[in-house]
């Protein structure tokens, strides 16, 4: 992919991407309408990845989130194949990290995320009473037990 870097440009350490504004939790202070169908385009977010890396300096981190980006877990996929493959291409240390609310998390989610080395960020507010007070689901539960 071609990315054209300004001859001046600042050096990129990390960046986050967010890959969809939806998502199962309807946190009390969250201003993002999670019932959006929006999400960036495959080709947008290699674009993003690609400009990032390319960026004057040898070590990048790109964090995935959202909305719950596991809701759209091809692109986590897929751009973290491209981002490894590309870091590795320009001679860059890679870092990736993904920011979950842990409430869609399965087996099949953690064996890749260890396989391929991905960071697993959790978001989680304190005490059970806490946390289900502020971070309900669309039917209005708590989420701590999930």
């Amino acid at each position: 992919m071609l990315v054209t870097v300004p001859e001046r440009a600042k050096e990129i350490r990390e960046a986050n991407i967010a890959l969809t504004a939806a998502c199962p939790m309807r946190c009390g202070y969250c201003f993002i309408d999670k019932d959006s169908p929006e999400s960036i385009s495959l080709d947008d977010a290699l674009r993003a990845a690609a400009f990032i890396l390319s960026s004057p300096g040898r070590r990048k981190a790109i964090h995935l989130y959202g909305g719950e980006p596991l809701l759209r877990f091809d692109l986590v996929k897929a751009v973290i194949a491209f981002s490894k493959a590309e870091a590795a291409r320009l001679g860059k240390d890679f870092f990736s990290g993904i920011c979950s609310n842990g409430t869609l998390i399965e087996k099949k989610h953690l064996d890749y995320l260890s396989r391929e080395r991905v960071h697993l960020s959790l978001s989680l507010n304190g005490s059970r009473q806490t946390h289900d007070r502020f971070r309900r689901l669309k039917n209005g539960r708590g989420s701590f037990e999930l």
